[in-house]
């Protein structure tokens, strides 16, 4: 029999990984001893950890790996993975080719890593199926706070805040935010509030069209997903140049911003 220690170099998975294998009820030593509580494993358990390793790094979880080794029909679980990942992978690709094709024409999209300020905003919740709603929604926004007595301090930038997991380009509630320069008594539909400075977000310019943001959105999610970063935090859209500033869409500039860590 194999004490934990060699049983972990012989099968190359550590000693953590198999107490959690352990837990999910998906390994179990051969014998345990009662006096001294060293768990001891032959070459059945050996074998049954290669398989266990070989699912897991086929992207099944622990839940589903249970059912793999215990279930009548394995072969259907396994057909089921395989066509989940074959979507995924279809999914995959077809970013990467609007991607590509986006990168051909947009060096803006470039994504930087800088630090955001904290600042203090007015804002309201808004339902749209269109970014090109925001723009009148944005002008009346604006003009409600210039009757609250509000000092708009960069009345071009103001933002969204996305609270959902992934960018949506219809049918989805933001909050409209606009940068004034103090907090005042909140009303039915304006709420003032302080957003705190931010230490690392993922900063990318869009140049264009609205109808094709959701391709610098893409490219920002498959450049974190490569360089390892998970999302801190909601991801806001900074609206620089657009209709109330520029006459042609080819000169909108929108800024896209994910916290990361």
């Amino acid at each position: 029999m194999y004490t934990l220690d060699l049983f972990s170099k012989m099968s190359g998975v550590p000693a953590e990984t198999i107490h959690r294998y352990e837990i999910a009820g998906l390994l179990q030593p051969a014998e345990t001893n009662n006096i001294t509580g060293e768990k001891l494993y032959t070459s059945t358990e050996l074998i049954t950890l290669h398989i266990i390793t070989a699912f897991s790094q086929m992207g099944f979880i622990p839940e589903e790996i249970v059912s793999l080794l215990t279930g009548t029909e394995p072969e259907v679980n396994l057909q089921n993975k395989q066509k989940q990942l074959i979507w995924k992978i279809k999914r995959l690709n077809q970013k990467i080719t609007d991607v590509d094709d986006y990168l051909l024409e947009a060096e803006e999209c470039n994504v930087v890593i800088k630090s955001l300020p904290e600042i203090i905003v007015a804002s309201k919740e808004v339902i749209i199926s269109s970014l090109y709603e925001l723009i009148p929604l944005a002008d009346a926004f604006r003009d409600k706070l210039k009757n609250l007595g509000c000092e708009i301090t960069a009345a071009e930038n103001h933002y969204i805040v996305y609270h959902e997991d992934k960018y949506e380009d219809k049918d989805f509630t933001v909050q409209l935010c606009i940068t004034v320069d103090e907090i005042k008594v909140d009303t039915k539909e304006v709420r003032f509030r302080t957003i705190p400075a931010v230490p690392k977000a993922a900063c990318s310019y869009h140049r264009g069209s609205y109808d094709t943001m959701h391709l610098t959105h893409d490219y920002s999610a498959l450049w974190m997903d490569y360089h390892h970063y998970l999302i801190e935090g909601d991801f806001r859209q900074v609206f620089i140049d657009g209709a109330w500033n520029k006459r042609s869409e080819s000169e909108w500039l929108t800024e896209v911003q994910v916290p990361i860590n």
